[in-house]
């Protein structure tokens, strides 16, 4: 049932960009013939690209955060989240961390794409198609909006919220008590029952599942690809942390550093490519590393504290 759910979610995603997409073009055609404006399909696509994605992303927020809000009160990764608010010396660690990440992983894009991309002719023109769009390349306010806010907010919510919990739930049904027993406890008082914790290998596929979907979701090969392994490092970072908000900053992070790939990339040349290569991978590596450090002394502090009282 729960893995028909994580498909019927993926579903949605799909469903609500087509339905939003379409009517919000439908609304742009009609606003244009009643001004008198002539438009191709390909001027209306180049002039109103922008605005009718980010309609699109504000149907998936409609949909997904009240879906998320339901699935959050008995599911498996709120568990995670330790009681009580962690220290600002964490919070600043792991936002190094992210910026540090953020950097190194869109470098490492670039020089992968870079390298491999001419070796597929065929799948270089359709990639170079899609990053040619002002959303995707241009800084702009509306590009913030659509790259930078629109989708890391809505794609975690569907993808690391709703999805990644309905996969959850299908590959550990031994914890069905977590969200069997919710609404019974809630109205009669009692304890609900332990829940055992997640094997590491059920994680590891459920990761894979939604990661794997959140690829998918970008319609093109090259896409996919790295939104998969991408995917695979945000769901890591949800099960870690307990929490959507550090995968969105993430999310965040890597699709800002988009709009500077050209700078960032300079910096590092000083000594030529593959000196830029290795660099971009320590710098990755490091803040790979300081998160997963700062998250794991956090939890174990907040463990330590309720262990006190």
């Amino acid at each position: 049932m729960w893995l028909l759910a994580a498909f019927g979610a993926f579903a949605a995603v799909l469903a609500t960009q087509l339905l939003f997409t379409l009517v919000s073009s439908v609304v742009v055609v009609v606003f244009s013939l009643a001004v008198n404006q002539s438009f191709s399909s390909d001027e209306l696509i180049s002039t109103y690209i922008g605005p009718i994605t980010l309609v699109s992303q504000m149907g998936c927020l409609a949909v997904f955060l009240p879906w998320w809000r339901h699935l959050r009160a008995s599911s498996l990764i709120a568990l995670r989240h330790p009681a009580g608010r962690p220290t600002a010396v964490s919070i600043a660690a792991r936002l190094v961390a992210i910026a540090l990440m953020g950097v190194g992983l869109q470098l490492i894009l670039s020089y992968v794409l870079t390298f491999l991309l001419p070796l597929a002719p065929d799948l270089q023109t359709e990639y170079t198609e899609i990053i040619d769009d002002p959303v995707l390349s241009d800084l702009t306010v509306l590009s913030l909006l659509v790259t930078a806010i629109g989708a890391p907010v809505t794609e975690e919510l569907a993808c690391r919220g709703v999805i990644f919990e309905c996969v959850l739930r299908a590959v550990c049904p031994a914890c069905a008590a977590r969200w069997r027993d919710a609404k019974w406890c809630r109205e009669t008082g009692e304890t609900p029952r332990p829940v055992p914790a997640v094997p590491p290998a059920r994680f590891w596929i459920a990761n894979a599942l939604q990661a794997l979907l959140f690829g998918v979701l970008h319609l093109n090969i090259v896409q996919g690809t790295y939104a998969f392994l991408l995917g695979m490092l945000f769901g890591w970072v949800v099960w870690r942390t307990g929490s959507l908000a550090w995968s969105m900053i993430l999310h965040l992070a890597i699709n800002f550093c988009s709009f500077f790939v050209v700078e960032l990339s300079g910096a590092l040349e000083f000594a030529g490519v593959p000196v830029a290569v290795v660099l971009a991978v320590l710098i990755a590596v490091a803040g790979l590393v300081l998160f997963s450090l700062a998250s794991a002394r956090s939890r174990a502090r907040r463990e330590g504290s309720a262990g006190r009282r």
